[in-house]
């Protein structure tokens, strides 16, 4: 279900915990705004508060980053869809494959 939430850098940590605390386990949650919105500082601090060793970052040029818990399994994938000209070059990069495993999925755009 869509939900419009706003949110400042002051209760990003605030807003991460209510949102855990919502969220079924292994969600696919999607970020829209303009650049600059603080999307991927929201994501850094989920990756960070859900045990990941790395700290996220923006996949803007990579498109997708991989984050890990720390016993090496995959905690999830973060997509920056910003570049994409087409919906189709998701499809192209195997974005099924990854929705079809049980792991968070990041989307920005």
């Amino acid at each position: 279900m869509a939900q419009k939430i706003i949110y400042t850098k002051n209760n990003i940590n605030k807003l991460v915990l209510s949102l855990i605390g919502k969220l079924q386990d292994k969600e696919l949650i999607c970020f829209n705004g303009p650049m600059g919105s603080g999307k991927t500082t929201l994501i850094k601090s989920l990756v960070k508060h859900l045990g990941g060793t790395e700290q996220a970052s923006s996949p803007s040029f990579g498109i997708v980053n991989e984050y890990h818990y720390p016993d090496g399994g995959v905690l999830g994938y973060h997509f920056d869809f910003y570049r994409l000209n087409d919906p189709l070059e998701a499809l192209d990069l195997g974005l099924e494959d990854y929705l079809n495993q049980d792991v968070w999925i990041f989307v920005e755009w």
